[in-house]
């Protein structure tokens, strides 16, 4: 398993406004990471359904070979899941393309305003230096 991999995981129980049932999710976990075999994996699930509300943070994956239908990657629905969660284990079905990955990982850094964060903090460091 790599970094933008696509798979299939059982998010279900769902609380609130979470994405649940089985469903393809992008891996984001780094691939660095990946070679010790965690036992949770950070994913970005897909989902089928455009909400023009969410427009800044659906990111479109076009349907490929082991992916049927056009998706969008939910970036609002981000975490952690255990590798178990995962079905078909080590299976891909898919992979993003590498602008693809790199999109939804620049629109998760927007929406927890890393830009800004990693700035401030690269300021405070040369000010103490």
């Amino acid at each position: 398993m790599e970094q933008g991999d696509i798979v299939i995981a059982r998010l279900d129980p769902a609380k609130g406004g979470e994405l649940g049932k089985k469903r393809p999710v992008v891996v984001l976990t780094a691939s660095d990471f990946l070679q010790a075999e965690p036992s949770v994996l950070f994913i970005c699930p897909l989902m089928s359904s455009f909400d023009p509300a969410y427009r800044e943070f659906l990111i479109p994956i076009h349907a490929r070979s082991g992916l049927d239908r056009d998706s969008y990657a939910a970036i609002t629905q981000c975490r952690t899941i255990s590798r178990g969660r995962i079905l078909a284990q080590e299976q891909v079905f898919a992979h993003c393309t590498p602008m693809e990955l790199s999109t939804i990982l620049d629109h998760l850094l927007l929406m927890v305003n890393a830009d800004e964060i990693l700035n401030i903090t690269r300021t405070e460091n040369r000010e103490i230096h």
